[in-house]
């Protein structure tokens, strides 16, 4: 079996894995990171990391925006170059910095921690991996490891590992509860709809035909668009479509898109909508409209919770729309599923055009350098 096929199959126990360990073997670090939070006073919490890495902080960044956190995210290398404190003053004694790297070894992450442990008067530091022994594991305050097993192709179960370990962070910070029966039941619910829909070979291979039929497999560029947490599968799934298709791809929101992307709009534009709140469902329809009426495009895949009313079913049923709902209801659980469909699509895509998915042919599982 190829090699990224076999990871993304395993993706329902990798999160099953992933949970027990974060809720029952790491739950004295949660309850470390909460106490830390409150006892100091924290002012201000900073997400950081690469790639795949720093796409996951959408789900906190949005989640504590909404509780009244604050908290900034900022890639790893534009944090170490240009973003990082001239000068030492007693606000980082209220500053956690929450770094993520899958590897723990990633280049511009070894060096953001070299540089905060130079400081003398030193950020709080939390190192989530899937690596125990890596560099990011020891040499921060707090660890939190992902536990998903190893991973040799382009990343997959790391990824969803790191949104979920993400969600269960931010809604402890949110509720103060770790022990919530129906945060419990929902996450179990989830992992139970991933484990069916990986499960299902034949059922897989049948829609991802039709949506091959339908959405081609020709194109040279693909257009991602979403709103709120699913930007976090915007950026991953278009990093996806470089990494194992082998083609350009773009992730943008909704909003920005509309800001001149528009005019790039032809018979050949290939878009994917991605939307997993009722508000985000609401602009995401008008612009469809927009679409279908007042521009130009080839083709629409259309991923989204939301049922649809039957005045937006005319709409989707343009030949030019392909439609796809899952039923993930809560919007920053939505992107796990999201994620897999989208890697689904681009292991398929790949092997039509004759690449061994997950191959890379230039970069490298772990980028050490800057």
């Amino acid at each position: 079996m190829n090699k990224f096929l076999d990871e993304i199959l395993f993706q329902g126990q990798a999160l099953e894995n992933c949970y027990n360990s974060i809720l029952y073997e790491q739950k004295e670090s949660l309850i470390t990171f909460f106490n830390y939070i409150d006892s100091q006073h924290v002012k201000k919490l900073i997400f950081t990391g690469m790639g795949s890495s720093f796409y996951c902080t959408y789900v906190p960044f949005i989640m504590l925006k909404q509780a009244g956190y604050n908290v900034e995210r900022i890639e790893a290398g534009e944090l170490l170059l240009h973003g990082f404190p001239l000068t030492e003053n007693e606000s980082n004694y209220k500053t956690v910095v929450i770094l993520i790297s899958q590897s723990g070894q990633t280049g511009e992450i070894v060096e953001l921690v070299k540089k905060i442990q130079n400081l003398k008067i030193k950020p709080y530091t939390v190192g989530i991996t899937n690596n125990i022994n890596s560099f990011l594991a020891t040499h921060t305050d707090l660890q939190l490891i992902l536990n998903v097993g190893p991973e040799v192709s382009v990343t997959s179960k790391t990824y969803v590992g790191s949104l979920l370990v993400m969600y269960v962070l931010s809604r402890f910070l949110i509720t103060k509860n770790l022990d919530s029966e129906n945060e419990n039941n929902m996450i179990k619910h989830l992992i139970t709809k991933i484990r069916q829909f990986l499960m299902n070979n034949k059922a897989l291979s049948g829609l991802f035909d039709i949506i091959d039929e339908k959405f081609g497999n020709d194109y040279q560029f693909i257009q991602i668009l979403a709103r709120g947490p699913s930007m976090s599968t915007a950026y991953q799934g278009a990093l996806n479509f470089k990494e194992i298709v082998k083609i350009t791809s773009e992730a943008t929101t909704v909003s920005t898109f509309r800001h001149g992307g528009i005019e790039s709009l032809n018979e050949q534009t290939r878009l994917i909508l991605l939307t997993s709140t009722s508000v985000d469902n609401i602009l995401n329809n008008n612009f469809i409209r927009k679409l279908t009426v007042n521009w130009k495009f080839g083709r629409l895949l259309y991923i989204t919770n939301q049922h649809i009313r039957s005045h937006e079913r005319l709409l989707l049923d343009n030949p030019k729309i392909i439609f796809y709902r899952h039923d993930i209801a809560n919007p920053f659980l939505a992107p796990i599923q999201e994620i897999l469909f989208l890697q689904f699509m681009c292991y398929k895509t790949a092997q039509k055009r004759g690449y061994i998915p997950g191959k890379f042919n230039y970069s490298s599982k772990i980028t050490k350098g800057l």
